[in-house]
């Protein structure tokens, strides 16, 4: 339940939650909303990293979610846009 809440959970802080079974953050992810991308079901491009999904939504809309590890969260964030299309042209289909 306060996973699926997020980190930063507004019902776990009201209720004083107690963490246990915590990890460390292995990856980090971004995603953004598409209009006109072509997508058949969803799909997934899994190599080393990045990594990236993408999936038809509702309206048209296609969602393109990326992921990295997450030591290389800052480096990302320095550049967001052009790292993110970098992505997505680094894999040929």
């Amino acid at each position: 339940m306060i996973d699926a809440d997020g980190r930063t959970s507004r019902v776990a802080k009201a209720v004083h939650a107690h963490s246990y079974q915590e990890k460390p953050r292995l990856q980090w992810a971004f995603y953004t909303y598409f209009s006109g991308l072509p997508v058949d079901g969803f799909e997934t491009h899994i190599r080393a990293f990045p990594r990236f999904a993408a999936a038809a939504t509702n309206d048209g809309l296609t969602i393109v979610v990326m992921g990295w590890p997450y030591a290389e969260a800052r480096s990302y964030k320095a550049d967001v846009e052009g790292n993110y299309y970098r992505t997505t042209t680094s894999t040929p289909d």
